[in-house]
């Protein structure tokens, strides 16, 4: 389990007053965090600007779990120093560390562990719950075909998106008629359908965003949802207020609120 969570970890980042990962994990007591970034090599050498090692705030707070997993587990990977464990008890399984109580079902975890391990399963089981919808999307050239039809254009690819309806539900599902189509037509002029069936990229700024789905001007200009013409921002906080990776959905917004 920590040679799996190791490899995602940047046991070396910096923090600001010279402080690494491994100065912040040991601050907070957090023993799984300090195994898992001793499993992906931190060093226990690494000074603040205060010249304060790992192992001297571990000291400074008296930990005995702490100061027995820097000094036994102070090596990294290589590192091979069993974890003590009582003849009640056994090591958990992901920090190594205390002694737990297993009733023989399942690994043994800490307290620490064990709450680590319920939020991942409660976020998986939420994620599993939320809608998934998926868009056919062609690349034609301009000018080819009528109104810049499937002429000299590359074949359809599928895109499936997974809509956050934990974080943003009214958003969610206002997105999830657009792509099904049944929330029926649209109040604009010729009471066009509410579906993004057809839409163009509108805008398209390389390495950053493609925006669509206008079905009334085709331009950026129009649009509607299924509430009306428009509805108040729902939230931003959590994932939804987070969009700094490749592959995520967003909704542009109009305005404040």
């Amino acid at each position: 389990a920590l040679g799996t969570l190791a490899q995602y970890v940047d046991a070396q980042a910096d923090r600001p007053k010279g402080a690494s990962a491994l100065h912040l994990a040991v601050r907070s007591r957090d023993e799984v965090c300090v195994a898992v970034l001793l499993h992906a090599g931190a060093s226990i050498e690494l000074r603040t600007e205060r010249g304060r090692t790992p192992l001297a705030q571990a000291e400074e707070y008296r930990s005995e779990r702490l100061l027995h997993l820097l000094r036994t587990r102070g090596g990294g990977r290589n590192a091979s120093a069993p974890a003590p464990a009582s003849a009640g008890g056994a090591p958990c399984v992901l920090c190594g560390v205390r002694d737990v109580h297993s009733l023989g079902i399942g690994p043994s975890l800490c307290e620490t562990a064990e709450r680590l391990r319920t939020g991942a399963l409660w976020a998986s089981r939420v994620r599993a719950a939320n809608p998934r919808v998926w868009m056919r999307i062609s690349c034609t050239r301009k000018g080819g075909g009528v109104d810049g039809g499937a002429t000299g254009g590359e074949a359809a690819v599928t895109i499936e998106f997974e809509l956050w309806r934990d974080c943003v539900p009214r958003t969610a599902e206002n997105f999830r008629q657009l792509c099904t189509g049944e929330a029926g037509r649209s109040n604009a002029f010729g009471s066009p359908p509410l579906c993004f069936r057809g839409c163009a990229f509108h805008r398209i700024v390389p390495g950053q965003i493609m925006q669509g789905g206008d079905f009334i001007m085709n331009d950026g200009r129009g649009g509607e949802s299924i509430y009306g013409l428009k509805f108040a921002d729902e939230s931003f906080d959590g994932r939804a207020g987070h969009h700094g990776s490749a592959g995520l959905l967003s909704m542009a917004n109009s305005g404040r609120d």
